[in-house]
Parts: C-alpha cells; structure tokens; sequence
C-alpha cells in the first residue's frame, strides 16, 4: 500500500529526484496564435507606443543638450 500523501505521477514524498508536473497541456505559442488574442494586440501596440515616447522623448533631450546654443560649452566638452 502507498503512503496517502503520494500522487501518481506527481511529487514522490521521499524528494527521489525532481517533482515533475503532469496533466498540463502545451499551449500554442505561435506568432499567429498570439496575433489572434485582443489581448495580446493590446499589449503589444501598448508596449510599441510607449517604447516609441520614450525614443523621441530621448532624442529631444540629446538635441537639447548637444545643439542648444547656450550650452556650447558642455558640447564641446561631451564632443572631447
């Protein structure tokens, strides 16, 4: 007889080797799957926005600091 505690085909009490995970199903991960899901078009086209806001956020502060006419001085010396 075994011990209540074990499962078939899942963790084994006396820690022989690693627990293993058993009656999970492979989900489709494709990239057409995930282009299907509202979801995932949001997060995408969200992510895509920001990651675009945040370039253009950081090229006008380099333009500032390196072509601004009154910080010369700092462009010269970020150019050295």
């Amino acid at each position: 007889m075994q011990p209540a505690c074990h499962r078939p085909g899942g963790d084994r009490p006396d820690g022989g080797g690693p627990p293993r995970v058993t009656g999970v199903a492979q989900a489709g991960t494709t990239v057409g799957h995930l282009l299907h899901r509202t979801d995932f078009r949001r997060l995408l086209g969200t992510r895509l926005l920001a990651q675009f806001g945040d370039g253009v956020f950081q090229a006008g502060i380099a333009g500032y600091v390196l072509l601004y006419e009154v910080l010369s001085v700092v462009t010269f010396s970020v150019a050295v």
